[in-house]
């Protein structure tokens, strides 16, 4: 459609709407505010986390335990439930800050014409129709059509993640249905870096592409790899619970048992079977984490997220503002004489040399490359200054091309304050798209010079001489060789080019090529070598060209090329089976939509994959919020984007997330040891009463016992795990339990089992209760034995060490004295039945609950020679 088919379609013109125009359009296509469906209340979601698997299996033996009038174990594990649902809960409830935090974006006021008059009103209060003027510093209020322009640049890099500012034009036809390469539209939030415009609001509010995003957040909901291993474990853990029950209610019946003695086994069985303090030592370790990463200046808002950057297998990159700073540097310097020049430092930082053959050379005054630079600073334009609160240095104004050669200037001593004294500005002419080129016209030594700095091509077609070591030479059909293949080589690698010639005496002499780039993180290429070593996948996912995503993905170390590209548009042309059918050959993926970038990530985890992903922009949001784990930088990330990852690195160290993942796999390991030791003392508990059934026995243990083990001994034993540093953890493991994990806490379980049940056979003579006292006595002790077995992973224990942290330590000294505070004090041995016992007990529980260790010993070397528990 043309612009007069807009303006006819929405009963506007170059004169802007009127004011009952303004009121029918509203009422038609709604006002300029990205409104959000709340999707959580505090409540629903708290009920939520309450009615998962293993909260219902704790509320059933809560229940359970209540009308058996335990109300001391009642109550227990009522706050263990209640603990839980609410870490759960808050984490949940803050994702709702991400939509919060995508509006934004919009400008808070804008200029209109309405009624053919000129007039700023609040943002919120455009309408589609309205006539909005844009000029340098803007920021776009709602998706436009542009009906006039005059030199306009918009920097769409919180949409695209395209570095360089685009510049806009009027068109013919008009296009609504593409963000990217649409050069005649402007989309809400991004900003106007130069010139001017006239433009037609087409879409407000949730019509827009911001509010595109934000709506299709409001539907994603993200569920960690923990917590559905958690999920899974429970569903687990309930199935074979249920399957004991009913074999010990089957095996009771044929004996002709009373109901209520079933129905106290039953609930025996139930409570031994859950972990009770896991949920409270995965927090904890979690915490600790989550500390340490502070301490690294990294942000870590979602914790239980944490465990996660122990089991990704690809890092997926944005590109822009993530690897590189979002600021141009001039990178390369070619001149004439067949020299090329390289440049060092980040972005707009004015620290930097000149490398020429690897080495550091001093700028002679007056060379080739001396010259060529001071033309560049001469006719360029802009400021940038160093931002306090960003510790870092900002664009203040002009294009970031020229703004580059101004830091340049500075690199080498030619600021343009310097070159004032010398040089007296006469005429400013800005860059235009008709001319491709900025000038400007100086006096210099008496003479009236007019330099040129613009597109290569234009800027050479225009020269009728080179310079050459210090000399005006005639353009030869070699230095058009030269040039075409300097040109080519620049541009297949990416670089922005731009090319100086400066008009003096008859003469219009060219001086020399710059090749810009957006400047890459220091420490992102030895980061991403780290992350290699790991084994862990790397893509980059950008909205930025093809080329320029190729020459960035080959700098820091990617091993892409041409064959592993995919563009947009290839997608655009592919169906979703073809796409996955080639995605996992692919490594860069270029010129993308915020839309695609989601659904690259969910075709990875259709494979199986854990994935982190980084981004800084509005346009990475729905990519962050969708990944395993969202990282976001600290300073420079767009609040939306902030929002929505789980980690943000506060001093947007690229070489934080190395950092993070090796914190990641020590609490990934923690978390593996503590439910391998838990589990481990459940299963126990469980067979020591399954058998016990089976041979016609008492129950060895109560279900108060039970509880004391698991909450009081096993969580101070287990504290320690989340300060361990050696991480015995193989990358390749992606599951929290895997099946060697099940046959060994198995085979701990059978052996506390069978020195249990020894114990209570041989001791029920003397009373039931004086079995079952030394029965839950040596449970325990194992349990402070078998700490030590799980501790060394595969290692033995006389090799691994005994050299605990403070933390285990301290875990001891209260697990042990708790035990004999519960022994000893006759109040607490009432609430948990146990009988009296002597020091000769205890030396005779110590040395039998000792054969733990001994047993764990000969599986670890029986294994070692690959006989026993085999992967």
């Amino acid at each position: 459609m043309k612009i007069e088919d807009y303006f006819k379609k929405y009963n506007s013109s170059t004169q802007g709407l009127s004011l009952e125009q303004v009121v029918i359009n509203r009422s038609i296509f709604g006002s300029n505010s990205v409104s959000i469906k709340k999707r959580f209340t505090l409540i629903t979601t708290l009920l939520t986390q309450l009615g998962s698997l293993f909260s219902i299996i704790l509320c059933t033996a809560a229940i359970i335990l209540f009308f058996l009038q335990e109300y001391i174990d009642f109550y227990v594990v009522l706050v263990v439930i209640i603990i839980n649902a609410l870490i759960e809960t808050i984490q949940r409830y803050k994702s709702d800050s991400i939509l919060k935090s995508l509006i934004k974006v919009l400008p808070s006021s804008s200029l209109v014409r309405r009624n053919d008059k000129k007039i700023r009103i609040n943002s919120e209060e455009i309408v589609v129709g309205d006539i909005l003027y844009l000029q340098a510093g803007d920021k776009v209020p709602a998706d436009s059509l542009i009906i006039n322009s005059e030199n306009i640049k918009i920097d769409e890099s919180i949409l695209t993640g395209e570095s360089l500012p685009i510049s806009k034009n009027s068109a013919r036809h008009y296009d609504l249905d593409t963000v990217i390469d649409n050069p005649a539209m402007v989309f809400c939030g991004t900003h106007v870096v130069s010139g001017n415009a006239l433009v037609l609001v087409v879409y407000t509010g949730n019509s827009t592409q911001i509010g595109k995003i934000a709506t299709q957040a409001n539907t994603l909901d993200k569920q960690l790899p923990l917590y559905k291993d958690i999920q899974k474990l429970s569903f687990r853990i309930f199935l074979f619970v249920v399957f004991l029950i009913l074999f010990v209610c089957i095996v009771g019946l044929i004996r002709e048992q009373s109901y209520l003695s079933l129905f106290k086994v039953s609930v025996a069985l139930l409570v031994s079977a859950i972990p009770e303090s896991l949920p409270v030592i995965i927090t904890l370790i979690l915490a600790y984490g989550f500390k340490r990463m502070s301490d690294k200046n990294v942000l870590v808002r979602k914790m239980h997220s944490l465990d996660v950057l122990g089991k990704i297998n690809i890092l997926a990159l944005d590109k822009t503002g993530t690897v590189t700073h979002n600021q141009m540097k001039v990178e390369k310097i070619f001149t004439f004489n067949n020299q090329e020049f390289y440049v060092t430092g980040s972005g707009y930082n004015p620290k930097g040399q000149i490398v020429f053959k690897d080495a550091v050379v001093p700028l002679q005054k007056d060379s080739d490359v001396d010259i060529l630079i001071k033309s560049g600073v001469l006719s360029s334009d802009g400021s940038y200054y160093y931002d306090q609160d960003k510790k870092d240095w900002s664009l203040d104004s002009g294009d970031p091309t020229e703004v580059s050669l101004l830091v340049l200037g500075e690199k080498t001593q030619n600021t343009k304050e310097n070159l004032s004294i010398q040089y007296t500005l006469k005429q400013n002419i800005p860059f235009t798209n008709q001319s491709k080129y900025h000038s400007a016209i100086y006096l210099h030594g008496g003479k009236t010079i007019k330099i040129y700095t613009g597109a290569p091509e234009t800027i050479y077609k225009m020269s009728t001489h080179v310079l050459v070591n210090g000399e005006n030479k005639k353009i030869t059909k070699e230095i058009d060789e030269l040039f075409v293949q300097k040109i080519k080589e620049y541009s297949k690698q990416g670089y922005r080019l731009l090319a100086c010639c400066v008009e003096e005496s008859n003469k219009i002499v060219c001086k020399g090529i710059f090749a810009i780039s957006d400047s890459i993180r220091e420490d992102v290429y030895q980061s991403i070598i780290q992350v290699y070593e790991k084994g862990i996948d790397i893509i980059m996912i950008t909205g930025d060209h093809k080329d320029v995503a190729l020459q960035v993905a080959q700098k820091i170390g990617i091993n892409a090329s041409e064959h592993t590209i995919l563009t947009g548009d290839d997608m655009n042309s592919l169906t979703d089976v073809q796409i996955k059918n080639v995605i996992l050959n692919k490594n860069v993926f270029a010129r993308v939509t915020p839309s695609q970038k989601l659904k690259i990530l969910e075709l990875f985890k259709s494979f199986g994959k854990t994935v982190a992903m980084t981004g800084d922009g509005v346009n990475d949001t729905l990519a962050l919020a969708k990944a395993d784990i969202g990282i976001s930088m600290g300073t420079i990330s767009s609040d939306a984007a902030k929002e929505a990852s789980d980690i943000i690195l506060l001093n947007n160290s690229f070489g934080s997330i190395v950092y993070g993942v090796e914190e990641g796999e020590n609490i990934f390991a923690n978390i593996r040891k503590t439910i391998l030791f838990l589990l481990s003392t459940n299963f126990a508990e469980m067979f020591v009463v399954i058998f016990a059934i089976t041979l016609a026995l008492p129950l060895p243990l109560s279900s108060s016992g039970i509880l004391w083990l698991n909450l009081v001994t096993d969580t101070f034993l287990v504290v320690g795990f989340a300060l361990e540093r050696n991480c015995v953890q193989c990358r390749q493991q992606q599951k929290i339990i895997t099946r060697r994990d099940w046959k060994r806490m198995i085979y701990l379980g059978f052996i506390m089992t069978l020195v249990s049940l020894i114990v209570f056979i041989t001791n029920k003579d003397v009373s039931v209760l004086y079995a079952q006292s030394l029965t839950l006595l040596v449970l325990i002790v194992m349990q402070w034995f078998n700490v030590l077995n799980v501790r060394s992973g595969d290692e033995s224990i006389t090799t691994y060490g005994f050299n605990l942290n403070p933390i285990f330590i301290f875990g001891f000294i209260i697990s042990i004295t708790l035990t004999i505070f519960a022994f000893a004090y006759e109040p607490l041995r009432e609430i948990l039945r146990i009988h009296p016992i002597t020091l000769g007990d205890w030396v005779y529980v110590f040395l039998i609950a000792f054969s733990i260790i001994l047993f764990e010993e000969f599986r670890k070397k029986a294994q070692k020679t690959r006989l026993f528990l085999r992967k």
